[in-house]
């Protein structure tokens, strides 16, 4: 076990090795979540958290990386941490492990009651990306109440609505 922790690049490429061979029901490799997730996180925060986009930018990229490989990749908190990941990044992981909960609303609500900040923009960047173009009304109606559950308790995204569209318009149509 090694005591570095990895920079961004580096949990960059880890992303993309767990995430090797997976694709997104569009077609293009699922890496293209998570960075496009990590584009959009790291613009939320300096736009609605302006003050503390020095302290926890990077814990926001790469938590937005590796969002989602406790879920779907053959990986643990403790190979995360093995493998160099920062411990709260770990953290942030972990409570962004949907798996872990009873309901989708379960999920959502823990977010925003008790996760702070990180956990909420990254999942809110996330639910951002995946209901971008989405066709799946069920689907599509579960980030709609996401969203606007979020927005209730976090008035600042609701106040720059037009700005995030923007924000998901660019993290997104590069990547296609």
């Amino acid at each position: 076990m090694s005591n570095k922790v990895l920079d961004n690049n580096q949990v960059l490429q880890l992303a993309t090795e767990l995430h090797s061979g997976q694709k997104r029901s569009s077609g293009l490799d699922y890496i293209t979540h998570p960075v496009a997730v990590a584009r959009i996180a790291s613009d939320l925060l300096d736009l609605c958290f302006p003050i503390l986009k020095d302290r926890l930018k990077d814990c926001v990229i790469q938590s937005a990386y590796l969002h989602d490989v406790l879920e779907d990749c053959p990986i643990t908190e403790q190979g995360l941490i093995d493998q160099g990941v920062d411990k709260d990044v770990v953290e942030i992981c972990r409570i962004l492990n949907k798996n872990n909960y009873f309901s989708y609303c379960d999920y959502i609500l823990n977010i925003i009651e008790n996760q702070g900040s990180v956990a909420l923009i990254v999942k809110y960047a996330d639910i951002l990306h995946n209901s971008y173009k989405q066709k799946n009304r069920l689907k599509l109606d579960r980030y709609d109440l996401a969203l606007a559950l979020i927005e209730t308790e976090y008035y600042i995204f609701s106040t720059h609505r037009s700005l995030i569209r923007d924000i998901v318009n660019r993290a997104t149509e590069d990547l296609q």
